[in-house]
């Protein structure tokens, strides 16, 4: 069985190379020459959220989108779920993984991050550049600040902040920059975007890859020292052994240097799908 799930994903993976090297439009092809990015801490602080309440469950932070699953019941406690990059459908990850259980005893709470609408917007405006990278990673961990924010002011239950890959990397974020939720569950990830980004899974997909994996600032922008050891006791990481869009190797290692030890899966980067109802009960377990 885990022969066959690796072996459906590396294929998946060879067709997804070919399509980003026929593809016109690179991640960051608009960096200007010579361009140093700037600590993703410093593009966050930069951003002045606004939150809008548009209805009493749909909530818009400037180009993030924040959805309320059902009416807030503050006797139960809330779980916050985060997409993929370029994943377009952001209901579709948070049902399927978390489960019927999950949702109804649960407020949940699930992120669409901006420019996300359409993967054309997504290419033009999300990656398009890196600082436009670290501004939709900085929208949806200001999000996620607001709806732990929201929760703890009308509710005394815990709640976690989970998410799957790019959604697994904002949990990551929020857990260093703000470390407010109670529990954390990234799945399939890891802090250190540009590191991911640049690495080898996306070298047909970034504008002259192999010239900006010789700048460091790419590599540095995302990178921690340390999540505080208090709150490395809350943190439970998913990593899937046989994943090469986040590789295993790195991220493990990051996770260990914390003093934190993940959740590991013999499968890729497909993890979450597969695992999917023994990380339901890493989930419930928070609870």
């Amino acid at each position: 069985m885990e022969l066959f799930f690796n072996s459906v994903e590396m294929v998946y993976l060879f067709f997804r190379d070919i399509v980003f090297w026929l593809s016109v439009r690179k991640h960051f092809q608009n960096d200007p020459p010579g361009y140093e990015p700037e600590k993703f801490e410093k593009v966050l602080q930069s951003i002045q959220p606004t939150l809008i309440h548009e209805t009493g469950t749909h909530w818009k932070m400037r180009d993030t989108h924040i959805f309320l699953l059902h009416p807030f019941d503050p006797t139960k406690p809330s779980i916050t779920f985060h997409h993929g990059a370029g994943q377009i459908n952001h209901m579709l990850p948070a049902t399927f993984i978390l489960g019927k259980k999950i949702m109804d005893s649960c407020n949940v709470f699930v992120i669409k991050a901006q420019k996300h609408t359409s993967t054309y917007e997504y290419l033009t405006e999300a990656v398009d550049s890196f600082l436009h990278q670290q501004q939709t990673f900085a929208g949806s961990v200001l999000a996620t600040e607001d709806i732990v924010k929201y929760h703890k002011k009308y509710s005394k239950k815990p709640i976690i902040v989970s998410g799957v890959s790019m959604g697994g990397i904002v949990a990551s974020l929020h857990a260093w920059i703000f470390g407010t939720g109670d529990f954390y569950v990234p799945i399939t990830a890891y802090p250190n975007v540009g590191e991911i980004f640049l690495g080898q899974s996306y070298r047909f997909a970034i504008s002259q890859w192999d010239k900006k994996r010789t700048i460091q600032s790419y590599l540095d922008s995302y990178r921690i020292d340390k999540i505080p050891r208090s709150l490395s006791k809350h943190v439970f990481p998913v990593l899937g052994r046989f994943d090469r869009i986040v590789p295993f190797d790195k991220a493990d290692k990051f996770w260990k240097t914390q003093g934190i030890t993940a959740k590991v899966f013999p499968y890729g980067h497909f993890t979450s799908i597969i695992a999917r109802s023994e990380i339901r009960k890493m989930l419930l377990s928070c609870l």
